[in-house]
């Protein structure tokens, strides 16, 4: 065929999309709605594509009946157990400074939830002298990991999963 035989047949052969196979076919991802949305759980607010923290903003939006309330992706991760960070501290001296080691571990999580709402820790197991952390991105596990590091010293691990999105962040202090 000719280029101009081509422009002739185009409106018989139709769209590609309506030529491919059921399963071929590039299926739409569940989308939220655009506009302005809160999270009605962790209080975040999304716009424009865009998730942050902004305590005054949510004030003056939650009662507005044009805002949608919504549940946001860094809570539906811990709700679907979607996790990218895994984080264990082993020492004794986490014991000892049980109150030291926590307050690390709350303001560093803390700080990173206001940059991304969606960094969360999702789960904290103690077992004797360990700690174990999970969370919803690969960056906050490293961030605690080594925001401990800083606090109390000893030896930090960080190894990134080749096949997934995972990291294992490993913290350990012995005393000799």
């Amino acid at each position: 065929m000719k280029t101009h035989d081509r422009a002739k047949a185009a409106p018989e052969i139709g769209h590609a999309s309506e030529r491919l196979i059921e399963d071929r076919r590039v299926k739409d991802k569940t989308k939220t709605q655009a506009g302005t949305a809160v999270c009605e759980r962790c209080q975040a607010v999304g716009m424009h594509k865009h998730w942050f923290v902004d305590n005054a903003l949510y004030e003056s939006m939650a009662g507005n009946p044009l805002v949608r309330m919504v549940v946001c992706p860094g809570c539906k991760r811990i709700e679907k157990k979607v996790y990218e960070g895994e984080v264990l501290l082993d020492s004794p001296l986490l014991a000892e400074n049980r109150e030291m080691v926590y307050g690390t571990l709350y303001h560093a999580a803390a700080k990173a939830f206001l940059r991304n709402p969606l960094s969360r820790v999702a789960l904290i197991e103690e077992e004797g002298e360990q700690i174990r952390i999970v969370t919803t991105t690969c960056t906050l596990a490293e961030r605690l990991g080594k925001a401990i590091q800083k606090a109390f010293k000893g030896k930090l691990k960080i190894k990134p999963s080749k096949d997934e999105k995972f990291v294992f962040v490993k913290w350990q202090r012995r005393e000799n």
